[in-house]
């Protein structure tokens, strides 16, 4: 069954449904996306232009969150993507790809060099995403490996991905 799908930018009143989302596509793990978005947006620490929802019939069925993230050293401006999600009844019609990608172009806009995630390189590969080994950035985690990907797009860098102190990982502790 093919559903009609708008994405936009997430708003304020779209908070719960954003986090719902997060907890019903992340049952064992969802506590953790809950916490990290809360404190991203705590901090005032998402980039709104990849900040985006998917919509079906007025409610919010999938979302992906931007939120600043940095260079050591410096390279340029970096954006940590995630967390990515759709109502499992909605996966694999291809909603988180255009979430994803949706965003990146729109980050692109925004003066973004570095896109970073963690994630299955089968699925993000194709939304424009490499292992960032191949662009010169190091993961956070060593351990990561060709799960920490960069836009397709970013230069190559001499640098290590820091994400924002929400998601808990520490670049120089590795």
């Amino acid at each position: 069954m093919e559903v009609e799908v708008a994405l936009r930018r997430v708003q304020i009143g779209d908070h719960a449904e954003v986090l719902a989302v997060f907890a019903a596509a992340f049952p064992q793990s969802g506590v953790e996306e809950l916490a990290i978005t809360e404190a991203l947006w705590a901090d005032s620490a998402t980039v709104a232009a990849g900040c985006l929802v998917a919509m079906v019939e007025g409610a919010v069925v999938g979302a992906v969150i931007a939120s600043t993230a940095a260079l050591h050293p410096g390279g340029g401006r970096a954006v940590g993507l995630g967390p990515v999600a759709v109502l499992p009844r909605l996966q694999g019609r291809g909603i988180g790809g255009a979430l994803v990608r949706a965003s990146l172009e729109a980050l692109s806009g925004e003066g973004v060099v570095v896109v970073g995630l963690l994630g299955d390189p089968g699925f993000y590969g194709p939304q424009g995403f490499v292992a960032a080994s191949d662009r010169g950035v190091k993961a956070p985690v060593e351990t990561w490996g060709a799960h920490f990907m960069v836009n397709a797009t970013a230069p190559h860098l001499e640098a290590t991905f820091v994400y924002h102190h929400a998601f808990g990982v520490d670049a120089e502790a590795t």
